[in-house]
Order: C-alpha cells, then structure tokens, then sequence
C-alpha cells in the first residue's frame, strides 16, 4: 500500500478525511501537521524522502526542491539520495478532490511510487503529467 504525505496546506480541519479517504481506497496518508508542523520545505521533503513517502503538495516551491535534489543526486552518484516521488495539486481542488486523483495516480501506476520524479496535476484535475528534472 502506498504511503502518501500531505504537506502542510493542507489544513488540520481536513486532515482526518483525507486520511480516511485516502485509506478507503487502500492508500495510507501522512500528515505534515502531526509529524513536523512549521518545518521549511526542503526538511518536509527530506522527511518524506527517509520515509519512502510520495509528498502530495499544493505548494508551487517543490518543483525547485526537485531540480535541486535531482542536482545533488548527479553529484554524488556513489551514494544518491532518492525521493518517493512528489504531487502538485492545483489550490482550487478541494481536498476531496484531490484525494481522488491521487488515489488514480496510483492506480494506474499499480501502486509503484514515482521515484524522484515530479508529477503536476492539472486540465481542472483530470491528468497528471510529468515534469522532467531538466528542462
């Protein structure tokens, strides 16, 4: 089973659903807001990263997190450091919403986690398309 991880924006009030959610339909959640709330996005990541979780985002920042991590990976590659992926989710979706299309991202991956790739989520939350690390 996938383990996701919410990163801060999304709010407390919704926390518990989108674990819920997620967990209906066999995907674990993790939350920013229990395991490191005000944490900077580059430690949200790195979390995430020991963890083996996919961070699921709304915050536009991590799309530089990842050339950057994809930057040091190039320059260490004896002992490269990977992500489990990360997910941009448009603000204008609600949590809901959003739950389910990444519950269909791993659907359609047969759960595998998108290791150290960036995945955007956009056409009003219909389709997922991969950022390349350099473009």
């Amino acid at each position: 089973m996938p383990t996701v991880y919410f990163d801060e924006p999304f709010g407390s009030g919704d926390a518990a659903q989108l674990v819920r959610d997620g967990a209906v339909w066999s995907l674990q959640g993790e939350l920013a807001l229990v395991h490191h709330l005000g944490a900077e996005d580059p430690f949200q990541l790195l979390f995430a990263a020991q963890q083996g979780w996919t961070l699921v985002t709304k915050d536009r920042d991590y799309e530089k997190l990842h050339y950057l991590w994809c930057v040091f990976r190039y320059w260490q590659p004896q002992h490269p450091a990977h992500h489990a992926g990360i997910l941009w989710t448009p603000g204008s979706l609600s949590n809901a919403a959003i739950v389910g299309c990444v519950v269909d991202f791993f659907r359609q991956r047969q759960g595998n986690a998108p290791v150290d790739q960036l995945w955007v989520l956009g056409n009003g939350g219909t389709r997922w398309t991969q950022k390349p690390a350099f473009a």
